[in-house]
């Protein structure tokens, strides 16, 4: 196992303490998912999208190849070759289950 620390040059989280108490996004967390080459992960707050690279397959470690800082917050998965994201306003759509994000561009 090989472990390294990273930047995924997404911003911040607001650390507004008037901003309410009953922010959902607060208790989500950083999410990750592999795909073999590439490492894709979510803010400290699971919003936006990074895509950095593993240091595996000519893939430069720790290099944001792309990322996308609009993604609202929510979970991000990789599974029969598809990057997976499930927003948090999907919890109260009872028929929506993912959407399917574009490894290139995380859109």
């Amino acid at each position: 196992m090989v472990s390294w620390g990273f930047e995924d040059m997404l911003p911040a989280p607001d650390a507004n303490p008037g901003s309410g108490s009953e922010n959902k996004d607060a208790d989500l967390g950083r999410c990750l998912a592999v795909d073999g080459l590439y490492l894709y992960t979510t803010n400290s707050v699971g919003r936006g999208i990074s895509k950095l690279g593993s240091g595996l397959h000519g893939t430069l470690r720790g290099f944001v190849y792309s990322r996308n800082e609009e993604l609202e917050s929510g979970w991000v998965a990789f599974g029969n070759g598809r990057l997976l994201h499930r927003p948090v306003s999907f919890d109260s759509k009872p028929h929506s289950l993912f959407q399917v994000i574009d490894q290139n561009t995380l859109q």
